[in-house]
């Protein structure tokens, strides 16, 4: 029997359960602990353009609960449906899809546990039923691409009610929405651009949702393959800077080379004489590095350069060939004694 909520004196008591957590349960107007039931969604008149909906709720008690039933009591008909729970509990959320009638429509849950009380909770809405978009076209875009290369597709419905649209895309296949779009206009096409981050094999499709939350059913698949983008290394750095000079001098050296992906790049720069520069980098393809050098002892050196892209590919060697044939100390010592002999001549 359904008691009525109006004749109960409310007490919710909190309790701590073994768990740890907490249940409530209500005292009605004869004393009899029985289940709290509370249903969230959908509140309590409103109204509801969609005849399929999900009534959500929890429902708490002092004793195991045993079984639930709903209600649903419209204009045009009434069914009921009983569950015994698989395993009894205290604390319990629950999420029932049931068909709503056109016109007022009383839902009713309730629960009954291991002592033969049982606690419900009713509301009341209005379904006012909407016609669903007409399923979208196959998406129409490009079939193949790479990893984080942008690719746009569209697609298109009608809403026989001339409600506004959203579309909800499905890049990857599990019939959950990847990116919605916003509000459009009924029969305007809608485009949206996605990016993929693994190479692999793709079915792209798509829904339709009115402005009042009525779906449509799930287009065709567009399948779409996408692979890991090949990539080019860079060029052989250019090296341009002095090609003599002296001993101990400090000279600049200039380095530059182009990845033809638009890469950004390292250089490494091998100065011949057992030193280098390392790894430097990042830079923007093209753009130009200055380093300056200077050699300890007389000798022709190999100046030598790669360039290897954020990828890992490597150029070939750029060289330029140094010579240093003079030590500015010596060369300075002798200048002196130049100019010392100067003066006797």
């Amino acid at each position: 029997m359904i008691l009525n909520k109006l004749v109960w004196l409310i007490l919710i008591i909190i309790l701590s359960s073994y768990s740890g957590a907490t249940y409530t349960h209500i005292i009605n107007n004869l004393g009899i602990l029985q289940p709290n039931v509370e249903i969230v969604y959908p509140a309590n008149n409103s109204i509801i353009y969609n005849q399929t909906i999900t009534v959500i709720g929890y429902a708490s008690d002092r004793y195991n609960m045993t079984s639930m039933e709903w209600i649903i009591e419209g204009e045009q008909g009434s069914y009921s449906h009983n569950k015994t729970l698989e395993n009894t509990t205290r604390i319990m959320n629950f999420m029932i899809e049931v068909y709503l009638f056109e016109g007022r429509n009383t839902i009713t849950v309730i629960f009954r546990d291991t002592q033969g009380f049982e606690g419900n909770d009713s509301v009341t809405v209005v379904c006012i039923p909407d016609n669903p978009p007409s399923k979208p076209s196959k998406p129409v875009g490009p079939t193949e691409g790479e990893i984080g290369e942008v690719l746009t597709y569209s697609t298109i419905a009608n809403d026989p009610d001339s409600d506004k649209i959203r579309y909800g895309w499905d890049f990857n296949d599990d019939n959950i929405v990847d990116e919605w779009s916003t509000l459009l206009e009924s029969n305007t096409t809608c485009r949206l651009s996605y990016i993929w981050d693994k190479a692999g094999i793709y079915h792209v499709k798509v829904k339709a949702v009115d402005e009042k939350g009525v779906e449509s059913s799930w287009s065709e698949n567009l399948t779409v393959t996408i692979s890991t983008p090949s990539n080019n290394p860079p060029s052989k750095p250019t090296i341009t800077g002095p090609t003599k000079g002296r001993v101990g001098g400090r000279y600049e050296y200039t380095f530059v080379a182009i990845d033809p992906d638009g890469d950004n790049i390292y250089y490494f720069v091998d100065w011949g004489d057992n030193t280098s520069s390392g790894w430097l980098g990042p830079y923007k393809s093209g753009e130009e590095i200055t380093l300056a050098h200077s050699f300890s002892s007389q000798g022709s050196y190999a100046i030598k350069a790669k360039a290897e892209d954020i990828f890992g590919d490597e150029s070939s060697w750029g060289t330029l060939i140094v010579n240093m044939p003079y030590n500015i100390l010596i060369h300075r010592f002798l200048g002196r004694i130049l100019n010392l002999l100067s003066y006797f001549y």
